[in-house]
């Protein structure tokens, strides 16, 4: 028994007090612990006004051997178990896809540990069913009438992995009007605390500014864009890109399944122990180098139940992704796999700048969320210090000088101490520095037709921009990719040969009636000495009407032209009438949302140098008729 009792302890700096004296406490005092302060800025999460990585794993409570999740009797002892090695392995954050109870969040509350707390709303559902609706609604009411009390709520994710076939069946607009509706009454219930889904790689074509912060599950092995076209890290880079403003993307699941059978390779299932080390590390320090900030690895522990038989560990991929093994039915403690070490020692100190892949100037930015634990850290770049630094808290920022002539490749390497000079942890970071602007190359993607109203078959036509001073690989990667539930997509490589620029190449690729959504990606790698990075680019488009476009659009009225199309940086439309009065204009995006409009004359220009690569509708109107619908496609 002295095995699994716990004990109290200091956790570095942290006061960890076992849950019963505190729940008690409040309820004879009848006061409710306050919630967190959360902001959303500069592409991070801020807690009490302190800037914060989250440091996350998956926590399905109730998940032991020979019991349902959802079926589960409360039990406090494991539940104070659990969230002492969870925080003695330095995570500060939980994230969950059901909700904790009232008695669970009371227990939570005596531990300094953030949630990130999912509300079960079945993805699999009929968001246009008004009893789906109403469900939804009630289930979200019922959970806040408690959990809006929580000192450790810091966000809310409502949905989980929405298939395609599911939001298309109901419709777009239907979809987005549920989470709308969901999302306004959590921040009318429990304010200022943000909401979002947690969404797929097939999922890219919802719009993330419908929820407060982007949320996505990517694992290394699906779909082609992530495995193939982009590669892990360029892939975050990419969903980091998807949004206009400057709110954070968490990587909310993330991991690999370590079953009896399976591909392996770091595939769905069948991955070595080592493999699973090599591959949650590779992918923690990748998102980090794509701009997240910060993830929940999955997850904690194995999941007996996914295959269907609670009592028994099937040979089933979903069962055996956890860093937590239990050994037989009536183990609910469970055995610390050999990644939960490497993952302990990663979170000690999270360097997020400068990153891998990264292109910096003559200043170099240094972010470090450190730990209790850590005191300082020393920078080398071979074998000649570069920097040193003592923590203040748990953070440390500065700016480090170069001098650069022409571009050069940089190797750092960040050793941290303790306050004792014994080294804790140790990293390698590699990166370029310019004395001047780096031109990247560039890949275009355009198709025929522009824009798809049916079923059928697309030419896609890449092209590629290229700059002498990088070599690049000797093969283009790109993919077609029909968002169809969790369809891995189509491959293919071209052969690229070197210092040719303006490439272009092209391929054909049908779809059927099931193809709402398609996107078209490629990418390939560049190198300078011991930098690496990967190009890519992607194209996504709606078939037909998918997400809500109008139906019955007018034809473009003869006398305006829009010019250039394709465009770079701007945009304008002539009018061949000199006489025409003051048009209105409006860009949407292809999920309807207003980019920007105004008015002018009968020629203008908007600068669209930051809009991401793909398809827009500019719409303008001559007077109060609308009298031109057209399709723009920024390059």
């Amino acid at each position: 028994m002295m095995t699994i009792l716990y004990n109290f302890k200091l956790w570095g700096k942290r006061n960890v007090i076992v849950g019963p004296i505190i729940c008690l406490i409040m309820a004879m005092s009848g006061l409710q612990a306050q919630s967190p302060q959360v902001e959303l800025k500069e592409g991070f999460f801020f807690i009490n006004d302190e800037k914060y990585f989250i440091k996350g794993i998956g926590y399905e409570v109730g998940a032991i051997p020979g019991q349902l999740p959802w079926e589960r009797e409360f039990d406090e002892e494991l539940l104070v178990f659990d969230m002492n090695r969870i925080l003695s392995a330095g995570f500060n954050t939980i994230r969950t896809w059901g909700a904790f109870t009232d008695e669970e969040l009371q227990v939570l509350s005596s531990f300094d540990i953030k949630i990130i707390m999912g509300i079960w709303i079945d993805p699999h559902g009929d968001f246009n069913d008004p009893s789906f609706v109403a469900s939804a609604i009630n289930e979200v009411n019922s959970v806040l009438s408690y959990s809006k009390n929580s000192p450790n709520i810091i966000a809310y994710i409502i949905m989980n992995e929405p298939l395609p076939e599911t939001i298309f069946a109901a419709g777009y607009k239907n979809a987005v009007e549920l989470w709308a509706q969901l999302i306004e009454i959590i921040h009318q219930e429990h304010p200022e605390i943000p909401v979002t889904i947690a969404n797929t790689c097939n999922g890219t074509y919802i719009d993330p500014g419908t929820f407060d912060f982007s949320a996505y599950n990517v694992y290394p092995y699906n779909p082609a864009t992530v495995n193939f076209s982009h590669k892990y890290l360029a892939y975050i880079e990419y969903l980091n890109g998807l949004r206009n403003d400057d709110k954070p993307l968490i990587i909310t699941e993330y991991g690999l399944s370590v079953s009896p059978t399976g591909p392996g390779n770091w595939g769905y299932g069948g991955n070595t122990l080592q493999e699973q080390i090599d591959g949650i590390m590779y992918m923690y320090r990748a998102l980090i180098d794509g701009g997240a900030a910060g993830s929940c690895v999955f997850n904690y522990s194995d999941g007996w139940w996914k295959g269907g038989n609670e009592y028994q560990h099937d040979d089933n991929p979903e069962e055996w992704f956890g860093l937590v093994e239990y050994q037989h039915l009536n183990d609910k403690y469970g055995t610390l796999r050999p990644v939960w070490e490497e993952v302990k020692t990663y979170l000690r100190a999270i360097v997020t700048s400068p990153k891998n892949a990264g292109i910096y100037y003559n200043e170099i930015p240094v972010e470090i969320f450190g730990s209790d634990t850590i005191q300082s850290v020393e920078i080398y770049r071979n074998n000649m210090l570069v920097y040193s630094g003592d923590f203040s808290g748990n953070y440390l920022t500065a700016s480090i000088s170069v001098t650069v002539n022409g571009m050069e490749d940089k190797t750092w390497d960040f050793i941290f101490y303790d306050e004792y000079n014994n080294i804790l942890k140790e990293e390698q970071l590699t990166f370029l520095c310019s004395e001047m602007t780096v031109e990247l190359p560039v890949i275009t993607i355009t198709t025929e037709p522009e824009i798809f109203e049916e079923p059928g078959v697309a030419e896609a036509i890449y092209n590629i921009s290229y700059y002498e001073d990088f070599i690049h690989s000797d093969y283009i990667n790109y993919t077609f990719y029909p968002h169809i539930g969790w369809d891995f997509g189509f491959t293919f490589s071209k052969s690229y040969p070197q210092s040719v620029s303006g490439y272009e190449f092209s391929n054909y690729h049908s779809f059927g009636d099931n193809a709402h959504v398609i996107t078209f990606a490629a990418g390939f790698d560049i190198y300078y000495n011991s930098f690496s990075k990967r190009i890519y680019n992607q194209l996504t488009l709606p078939v037909g009407y998918a997400l809500g476009m109008d139906e019955n659009p007018p034809e473009d009225f003869e006398s305006f032209k829009l010019l250039p199309n394709p465009a770079n940086d701007y945009f304008r439309i002539e009018s061949s009438n000199q006489q025409l009065i003051p048009v209105s204009y409006q860009l949407f995006d292809l999920f309807g949302n207003l980019i920007f409009a105004g008015t002018t004359q009968t020629a203008f220009h908007n600068d669209i140098g930051f809009l991401q690569t793909g398809l827009y509708i500019v719409e303008v109107n001559f007077g109060s008729e609308r009298c031109g619908v057209f399709k723009l496609i920024k390059k």
